[in-house]
């Protein structure tokens, strides 16, 4: 379980280190609920890109700082869930473009979004 929100942060600062190329990722579910302390915490932190291209490099980073793949379960069959990583008690649900088979990223979501964060690239 994740209780602050400053370890999501923090997560963002080491995938940050593994990206070589600019990606905007869209953070959904709990996590946004514990970030506007509405939650008092989360069980994964659910990501979402809008193209493969960002989806693959968002895996490559995961993979890079100790994330293991797993293959959703059952239980996620109806979310349409991409992938799924884990590394010790921490979970990431990775999508792209759409979540649920009833939910996809669209330009006016992307309009009302709130950026939380920039991390600039610069290798």
């Amino acid at each position: 379980m994740i209780k602050e929100y400053k370890y999501i942060e923090e997560l963002f600062e080491k995938i940050k280190k593994e990206i070589d190329e600019p990606v905007t990722l869209y953070v959904i579910g709990g996590a946004v609920l514990l970030y506007q302390e509405l939650k008092p915490a989360t069980k994964d932190t659910d990501i979402i890109v809008e193209t493969r291209k960002e989806f693959l490099a968002i895996q490559k980073a995961l993979t890079k700082i100790g994330f293991k793949p797993q293959i959703p379960g059952k239980e996620y069959e109806r979310m349409n869930l991409n992938q799924i990583y884990k590394k010790d008690d921490a979970q990431i649900d990775l999508f792209e473009k759409e979540v649920c088979k009833k939910f996809s990223l669209t330009n006016g979501m992307k309009q009302r979004a709130k950026q939380i964060h920039n991390y600039k690239i610069s290798k």
